[in-house]
């Protein structure tokens, strides 16, 4: 996929009206499966939808990313490098007693974070809210030794 195509697919994917958080009752809902799943999708696996129409959870979807043989564990500074070369690669935080979140790195060099002490890459995050910015947006500095970064090699 070329960088252009590779833009545009994550920031519809964002921008989807569908994937933008909802309110129901006292109950926050969010999408960073189903954006993760339709992502991958595109890339022609589809081993994160549970079936036609639902997509596996996050928890689940990060234990299928990291035993199948399609996606490999890369250091941040390799997936912000990977994803400018327009890869697929997921950031990933699993959580017990929980959901955990999944996003994909957008194509574009890391940027400073202070709260995170360092560069981080770019992602497009579906989640409580849904954008194209730094990864230490998505997540908290306590949690940066809980995300891992998988690269999609294919199927």
């Amino acid at each position: 996929m070329n960088n252009i195509a590779f833009k545009k697919l994550l920031k519809l994917t964002v921008e989807d009206i569908d994937l933008q958080p909802k309110q129901v009752g006292g109950t926050l809902f969010t999408y960073c499966n189903i954006g993760s799943a339709f992502i991958l999708s595109c890339f022609g696996s589809d081993i994160l939808w549970r079936d036609n129409e639902h997509a596996f959870l996050a928890n689940k979807q990060i234990e299928i990313i990291k035993s199948s043989d399609s996606f490999v564990k890369v250091s941040m500074n390799d997936a912000s490098a990977l994803a400018q070369e327009n890869k697929l690669v997921f950031a990933c935080q699993s959580k017990k007693g929980g959901h955990g979140h999944i996003c994909a790195l957008y194509p574009k060099p890391s940027e400073m974070s202070g709260h995170w002490g360092g560069y981080v890459p770019i992602v497009a995050n579906v989640g409580k809210e849904n954008f194209v910015k730094k990864l230490s947006y998505a997540w908290k500095s306590v949690f940066k030794n809980d995300v891992k970064f998988y690269l999609f090699k294919g199927d």
